[in-house]
């Protein structure tokens, strides 16, 4: 059974200022989606923002999970989905490592909570 969680959390360890939105799996198709429409807005490091999924408009049961855009260089994807669920539970991602021409950072799930 997949993590469910209601709230998207990317917490910033990395060299660069960024912003995330959320890319969901399509069922019918098992093709990765994004959603145009959601991104946090820019934050530095040492920083964390959210997406509360309840708020998007995204249907329960949905798998999810975060794409990274810095400011300067490649996007890059959450390492796992998760499964939205109205439940108030929240997964968090480290970001870290460096972005430029040579994209070296990860997203990486450390945990609900």
């Amino acid at each position: 059974m997949a993590t469910q969680v209601q709230t998207i959390a990317c917490v910033n360890d990395a060299g660069f200022v960024m912003s995330f939105g959320i890319e969901v799996l399509d069922m019918n198709t098992g093709l990765p989606m994004i959603v145009e429409s959601l991104d946090t807005g820019n934050y530095p490091i040492d920083q964390t923002r959210s997406i509360d999924l309840s708020t998007t408009g995204i249907a329960e049961g949905t798998f999810v999970r975060p794409q990274v855009r810095p400011v300067w260089g490649s996007t890059n994807n959450g390492d796992r989905y998760v499964q939205y669920a109205h439940n108030g539970e929240t997964a968090s991602w480290e970001v870290s490592g460096v972005s430029g021409i040579i994209t070296s950072y990860s997203v990486h799930l450390i945990g609900t909570q």
